[in-house]
């Protein structure tokens, strides 16, 4: 199979002599050098930008609106070609290139990386196609029972063999009679059965706009116990509001700045605000990353392409692509009534761009003013990445309470920094220009205080999240303190509860020190004038200011208490404290400062504690962890998200309770069903058997009437029922060998058993009834099938099974009760008043001939047959009393613990957690916990106090 091309646009190719030809894009192969057409096209191909840049629309694939810029491949680097870490020069399949821009009489070029099934686009359909198989316990105990059931067929079909055997018949009727108990014992309906429920909830999640690619993830939704939650965009509002900005002024940070207009029009804060973005013109309009748009119409400025002007543009030659200058020196210009050239005071060139990184948790820009000798670049980012670059003297000595004081309360904290570059640097020499040069010695200029509010649905999602005991962990991007308050305001972290950061540092060469974690209380943070070095990218291996144990020593109030930390504290944590994992991670609420591989990473560690995961993002950077999860629930309508197994269509988490809903209901049908096709499989099985034995057998019609009208309507019908409008907070049983269900089937299927014995039993002690009159003739005519034996068990048999139907179609807490599903209900009174017509009544003889039923319209035996109508209400009233009152019941599932001597569950996580809730002297806070060796990752630990005194804590 071959992913085809989407564009029928030829490209031209650079042939070996130095010319071009054109090519289709099927032709094109890795390694090809082809044109950027200059006005645009879908890309057919994964290819790397060497020469010029390009506007790239990538919403297919990442759900953002905003185009990107794509910058060439630097030729003078000596670094491997990686796709993920070069993503920013790679044009993706799929992705539509609006603009193309270049020097002056030069081409923009492309290198072909990956084509077909290679590109990222062909991942993509490649994961849809074959999806993770997922081992979800029902899936395998259900082959497993299905074993048990052809064990039980072979052992019928060797019973039914020597009946026959002894009673004479002819090899051929044995082996036919033989095969029959396969099909009647492993029905071929099982596995399209096995579906209906699935199929009716996946209809319902279609209607409130919410798609499913993986039908098979419905069930294993009904099993989920943790949920990590994107911030931005998803338990958040998608776009930031500027609060204002703070200034450094004479290394300190003043109060904040709501109104840009009282700073002076050059300064630098200012004029990186205007320019250190990766906004495009586009059809005469603004486009870009909604933060930046955002910032850039806070600054009151104009956005001008040269190329798209009238204006002489010769100040800044062909090489500057965009400028950017004041609104207010325009306005003057025209009051005065004189016109200003493009390169007049005030306008700023932007020369090149380093397009944001969420890896490197930045992004930058060169530079240039007609008055100025020198290029001037601009960094923002991360406030903790933007300090670690910037020169220590330039770093505001109030920086961390600053920082600390705003992100604590919620607020998207930006940090902004500038250097002037070397006045030797010429215009030609920017291609070269590498990132790192950019991006270091910095001088701090100020924060940007951002606001992102949080979602009305988030708080109410969140508690019934919680109150259904599923976890709920946040992994984000952005500030870990601003996660916190997030996490505070939505209820993820309750009321009273504390937060304790983990800040894992690695070892330090220098001071020969080992890797160590520090145990920070949020709540001892916040009234510090410190911040948690859990932001920081130092890699001091201290404290950043002396504390004693007696001030920052708490005891928490177990088990009320989370972790937070960042991804950076995370890598070492893996490395360094393996063993520590599993108990931060099942405390663990708040992830922070994670990278899109962090985040699938997290998602694999709780998979790896048996944790039924989900994930809910609505970007790009989620979709490696949408796919990792169980059920991946994508917010976005990107086709990179589509490979989740869930996308909504409504970018609010309201979607998430729905799902979980579907999918317990869903998984409580498909229990319900299974039993039943296996508990009807038993009843034909004992029937037919006791009438082998009889040397009769069921009516052509009367397999009819058991397979295509009963079970056929009962099996479609049953999954019908909505599901419970709450959720509860113990989930539906995940496998058909729990003991409950092996309890409820065995019963059953003695109920089932019993009362077919007592009803041919019955019928033998009449004194009207005779045995079954034997006579020689063709062997398929040997056996009679109009007489009371058969008669009897069929009718027994349809009775059986729509009491097995209403038994198995369970109500709350999963699925609504049985009278909700009015069709349902209604199939099994019809059927069960049709089934007792035939019972007590002659509704005529063509009816009864059809059916093959006896016909004595001199004797009906009106007795008997309400006697055998009594022995069906007994038989519904055992059924429903073994159900009700025994299996669903609390004291009969701790009964059966206690009979298999089992405690507590061995599900790893929980294990963990009461392990945590044993251990008082867990976490450490105020301490810090060295690893005794670094190198070894099953090393253990030693806690020491903040005087450095030794202090031995059970990890």
């Amino acid at each position: 199979m071959v992913l085809k091309s989407t564009t029928s646009e030829k490209f031209q190719v650079l042939l070996d002599n130095g010319e071009f030809a054109e090519r289709s894009p099927d032709s094109l192969v890795p390694g090809d050098v082809i044109v950027i057409p200059k006005h645009g096209c879908l890309m057919p191909c994964d290819a790397a930008l060497i020469e010029g840049n390009c506007i790239v629309n990538e919403g297919v694939l990442t759900g953002e609106s905003a185009p990107v810029t794509k910058v060439p491949l630097n030729g003078q680097d000596a670094e491997i070609f990686s796709g993920e870490e070069h993503k920013r020069h790679i044009l993706f399949h799929g992705t539509t290139v609006i603009q193309t821009r270049f020097y002056e009489g030069a081409r923009v070029l492309a290198v072909v990386c990956q084509t077909g099934f290679y590109t990222v686009k062909g991942d993509l359909v490649r994961s849809i196609l074959f999806p993770k198989p997922i081992g979800f316990k029902f899936y395998r105990d259900a082959l497993r029972l299905v074993g048990v059931m052809a064990v039980i067929a072979a052992l019928g079909m060797a019973y039914s063999t020597y009946i026959y055997w002894k009673h004479g018949e002819g090899i051929g009727l044995m082996i036919l009679r033989a095969l029959d108990l396969i099909t009647i014992v492993v029905p071929p309906a099982l596995p399209a059965a096995l579906t209906v429920g699935i199929v009716y909830s996946q209809r319902r999640l279609k209607k409130v706009g919410i798609f499913c690619i993986s039908p098979s993830r419905i069930n294993v939704c009904g099993k989920i116990k943790l949920v990590c939650f994107d911030k931005t965009g998803t338990l958040t509002e998608e776009g930031l509001d500027l609060m204002g900005v703070i200034p450094a002024v004479d290394g300190d940070l003043g109060p904040m700045v709501a109104n840009l207009a009282d700073l002076e029009r050059q300064d630098p804060l200012l004029v990186g605000m205007a320019s250190c973005h990766s906004l495009t013109m586009i059809d005469g309009k603004l486009n870009g990353d909604p933060l930046d748009l955002k910032l850039f119409e806070a600054t009151d400025w104009v956005f001008c392409e040269p190329r798209q002007d009238d204006g002489d543009s010769g100040a800044f030659d062909s090489l500057i692509p965009t400028t950017v200058f004041p609104k207010k020196r325009v306005e003057m210009n025209l009051r005065d009534g004189f016109e200003k050239e493009e390169g007049s005071d005030g306008h700023v060139g932007i020369v090149k761009q380093f397009p944001f990184s969420s890896g490197l948790q930045r992004m930058a820009v060169v530079t240039r003013a007609p008055d100025d000798n020198c290029f001037t670049a601009f960094v923002k980012g991360s406030p903790e990445k933007i300090v670690s670059l910037s020169r220590p003297d330039s770093v505001p000595l109030n920086f961390h309470k600053t920082l600390h004081f705003y992100a604590h309360q919620g607020f998207r904290v930006i940090a902004m920094g500038y250097r002037k570059l070397d006045p030797k640097l010429a215009f030609h020499q920017m291609a070269r220009l590498k990132r790192e040069a950019v991006e270091s010695e910095l001088t701090f200029i100020g924060l940007l205080i951002m606001r992102n509010n949080l979602k009305p649905e988030s708080a109410q999602v969140i508690g019934d999240l919680i109150a259904s005991d599923i976890k709920t962990v946040m992994v984000t991007g952005d500030n870990m303190l601003t996660a916190i308050s997030v996490g505070h305001d939505c209820g993820m972290i309750p009321k009273g509860d504390e937060v304790v950061i983990v800040d894992v540092l690695p070892p330090d060469e220098r001071t020969s020190s080992l890797a160590h974690i520090l145990w920070r209380s949020n709540d001892l943070a916040s009234s510090s004038s410190d911040v948690s070095l859990a932001e920081s990218d130092g890699s001091s291996s201290t404290p950043s200011r002396a504390i004693s144990a007696n001030e920052y020593l708490i005891t928490m109030d177990r088990p009320k208490y989370h972790f937070a930390m960042t991804g950076r504290s995370f890598s070492v944590l893996l490395q360094h404290f393996p063993e520590l994992v599993p108990k931060i991670m099942v405390r663990g609420t708040i992830f922070a400062r994670f990278s899109p591989e962090q985040k699938t990473q997290l998602v694999e560690k709780y998979i790896d504690l048996e944790y039924i995961t989900g994930m809910v993002g609505d970007g790009a950077n989620d979709c490696g962890a949408l796919k990792a999860a169980h059920a991946g629930i994508s917010l976005s309508e990107a086709e990179a998200s589509v490979a989740s197994p869930f996308t909504s269509s409504r970018n609010t988490i309201e979607c998430v309770p729905t799902v979980i809903k579907e999918g317990r209901c869903a998984l409580v049908t498909s229990f319900g069903i299974f039993k039943y096709m296996a508990l009807y499989s038993m009843v034909q099985f004992v029937a037919v058997l006791i009438l082998y034995e009889k040397r009769t057998i069921l009516a052509d019609m009367h397999f009819l009437y058991l397979d295509m009208v009963i079970t056929t309507i009962v099996a479609v019908l049953m999954g019908y029922t909505k599901p419970y409008d709450r959720l509860v907070s113990h989930r539906p049983h995940g496998s058909l060998m729990a003991p409950s269900m092996i309890v409820s089937i065995f019963s059953q299927m003695i109920i089932v058993v019993g009362f077919q014995t007592m009803a041919i039993h019955f019928l033998q002690h009449q004194s009207w009834y005779s045995p079954i009159s034997l006579y020689d003739g063709p062997e398929d005519e040997r056996e009679k099938v109009v007489n009371w034996e058969a008669t009897l068990l069929f009718l027994v048999a349809a009775f059986q099974d729509l009491i097995l139907a209403f038994v198995f179609s369970k109500g709350p807490p999963y699925r609504k009760r049985i009278y909700t599903n009015v069709v349902f209900l209604a199939a099994i009174l019809v059927l069960a008043f049709l089934t007792g017509t035939l019972l007590l009544y002659s509704p005529g003889k063509w009816l009864e001939d059809l059916m093959k039923v006896v016909h004595n319209p001199e004797d009906s035996h009106l007795s008997f047959r309400l006697a055998i109508l009594g022995l069906m209400a007994a038989n519904l009233f055992a059924a429903v009393a073994v159900e009700e009152l025994i299996v669903d019941r609390v004291w009969f599932k701790r009964v059966l613990k206690t009979i298999r001597r089992k405690k507590h569950s061995k599900s790893a996580f929980k294990m963990v957690r009461r392990q945590l809730d044993k251990e008082i002297q867990f976490p450490p806070v105020g301490r810090t916990t060295y690893a005794k060796d670094a190198d070894d990752a099953a090393s253990s630990v030693v806690a020491v106090d903040a005087k450095g005194g030794p202090d031995s804590t059970n990890l």
